[in-house]
């Protein structure tokens, strides 16, 4: 980590929000805060890297007894009536909620579907909005920072820890931000839609709410209308959804086919064989 810059750029036209992370030089004794969701935010007292590990923004365990009965199942889709027709659409192969759901994606005069919808920007226009994203987004890298080095280890958890946590903040691609809690399930499901259609891995959005929302209410609706719902329509291994929880600013955060950490040292191998002239001539033989 100590040889690596990562850098988050947003263009937020018109203006344009660069962050970059430099290199990292903290002692032990440096700050110990981490990217984690909690009721403090980002601000945190001195933790141990295994402190940290616990509350990182990804690979929480599920905290909620949600199961996949059918009475489940039946509670969230009569529910969500009005999004029987997208749900339809963006359902993967052999979903277990078929039953709940059409075998196509036709119409049935409900209001909400996937190929009918109105698809939402990948970045708001107005910039009260592009600032609050900014901010946010300023936060997730100071918090980067303060994730502690143990220069005598080549890598620990904290590194880890730091990678994860970064590689999820490059991949969002877009940004959506609600003064209204009520449209947090459309436009989550809105934006799921737009990730499946766009189809490209390592993508995903950052959904920020102004008003916030009780840590307990947002993890219970990340879990129970989002990733839970997701897995009954068969997509449940192409999404990571996320509560992201702050003291100024909460949010949801959906990221498509993020994959797992490159192999670094089989990318340095392969950059080690890699001859320019043979990819030449290959080009001149085409």
């Amino acid at each position: 980590r100590a040889s690596t810059a990562v850098v988050l750029a947003v263009s937020l036209f018109p203006t344009t929000v660069s962050f970059t992370v430099p290199p990292k030089t903290l002692s032990p004794e440096a700050s110990n805060n981490g990217l984690y969701a909690s009721d403090e935010g980002f601000d945190a007292p001195e933790r141990t890297p295994a402190e940290i590990a616990m509350d990182t923004t990804y690979g929480t365990a599920t905290q909620f007894t949600t199961d996949d009965s059918q009475e489940t199942m039946t509670s969230f889709f009569e529910t969500h009536q009005n999004f029987i027709s997208l749900f339809t659409e963006i359902q993967g192969a052999n979903p277990i909620a078929s039953s709940f759901i059409g075998a196509t994606g036709t119409s049935d005069g409900t209001k909400f579907t996937a190929t009918e919808r109105e698809s939402l920007p990948d970045i708001p226009a107005d910039d009260v909005r592009k600032n609050q994203i900014a901010s946010f987004l300023d936060a997730m890298q100071q918090s980067l920072l303060d994730i502690p080095v143990n220069e005598g280890v080549e890598e620990d958890t904290a590194d880890m820890i730091f990678v994860e946590e970064g590689r999820r903040i490059l991949a969002l691609s877009r940004f959506q931000v609600l003064d209204s809690n009520e449209a947090l399930f459309e436009t989550v499901w809105s934006e799921i839609a737009t990730l499946l259609s766009d189809d490209t891995g390592g993508t995903g959005t950052l959904i920020l709410l102004t008003n916030g929302m009780e840590r307990k209410e947002l993890v219970e609706f990340a879990e129970c209308e989002v990733f839970r719902p997701l897995s009954w329509l068969g997509l449940g291994e192409l999404f990571e959804v996320s509560p992201i929880i702050r003291s100024d600013c909460t949010g949801v955060r959906i990221l498509y086919k993020l994959g797992e950490v490159p192999d670094l040292d089989a990318q340095n191998e392969y950059d080690d064989d890699y001859d320019p002239n043979k990819f030449i001539e290959g080009l001149d033989a085409l």
